[in-house]
């Protein structure tokens, strides 16, 4: 009787923790996801940068000539 009893709050506690196990393995493929996208416009923004600091070169080099 005190057996079944406690195997059953094993089984209680199992099933607990499986679905907080599916709850964290979503959460983490979300943010995995999220980290992808917010790294793809970091690359995107560290060219646009690279490109208008190329430009601003220029332009102050024609400057000083000019």
């Amino acid at each position: 009787m005190i057996l079944k009893h406690v195997g059953d709050q094993i089984q209680i506690k199992c099933a607990e923790l499986e679905e907080e196990l599916k709850t964290v393995t979503n959460n983490l493929k979300s943010l995995e996801a999220q980290a992808e996208k917010y790294s793809q416009k970091e690359d995107k923004y560290e060219e646009e940068i690279k490109i208008l600091t190329d430009k601003l070169k220029e332009v102050s080099r024609e400057r000083k000539e000019g």
